[in-house]
């Protein structure tokens, strides 16, 4: 069976064939090859990744959403049966909160449209640049213009760099460091429990009793007689 092509053996091949038809040094071609091309290569691979990933767990999340509610809300009066159902809804709970977690953990959604902008814009760039239009159309060939087209994709490399750390590795810090807290404020709050001093004999409160007056005539009635 015929492997199927992949998109980036498309974009492997079209891309070579346009850089044998321009006018440029070894070192530039070498340029174009190792630095933008696979550039273009690499993200692109990483946005279909991080895309198909986002759908499947969000997929997942919203299905399964549906379902477990449907599940609970049915009234099956088989005792075995019933079991059976409300095993399969706390397991189908624990598969959204899962899908979820993990979605949130490694930011499938954002790294996808990262990866994608950038993409998209380092071909528009090569495009741009193989048919020397603006801002390439002031230079009389590739050789000249090259210059500044390496300029843009260094550009382009570099804020894809830096949307990823401010974006998404301080997003992942931030959360670290609220957990991190959380779980020190935990421990601190149970040292305090312990350490907090317990008495061995504490003094009941207890009321004295009331002491009555001495009786006026203390002696009974027959004494007196």
């Amino acid at each position: 069976m015929a492997k199927k092509p992949d998109y980036t053996d498309f974009l492997k091949e079209d891309f070579g064939k346009l850089f044998a038809s321009m006018d440029l040094t070894d070192l530039q071609r070498h340029f174009l090859r190792s630095r933008w091309l696979d550039q273009v290569l690499w993200m692109e691979k990483k946005a279909s990744r991080c895309q198909s990933r986002h759908y499947q767990l969000r997929l997942m999340a919203i299905v399964l959403g549906v379902i477990v509610p449907i599940l609970v809300g049915l009234d099956i009066q088989n005792e075995n049966a019933n079991r059976a159902k409300q095993y399969l809804a706390i397991t189908l709970s624990g598969l959204v909160a899962i899908s979820a977690a993990v979605e949130e953990f490694f930011h499938y959604g954002e790294r996808w449209n990262n990866y994608r902008r950038t993409v998209e814009s380092l071909k528009t760039q090569g495009w741009k640049f193989s048919q020397l239009s603006p801002p390439y159309d002031t230079f009389a060939s590739h050789a000249e213009a090259f210059p500044i087209f390496a300029d843009q994709i260094e550009q382009l490399i570099q804020k894809d760099v830096e949307t990823y750390v401010t974006e998404i590795v301080k997003q992942d810090s931030a959360e670290k460091k609220s957990i991190d807290d959380l779980l020190r404020r935990d421990l601190e709050n149970y040292l305090a429990q312990r350490s907090a001093p317990v008495a061995t004999n504490p003094t009941p409160n207890f009321e004295a009793p009331a002491v009555l007056p001495p009786s006026e005539d203390p002696l009974p009635p027959e004494s007196k007689a």
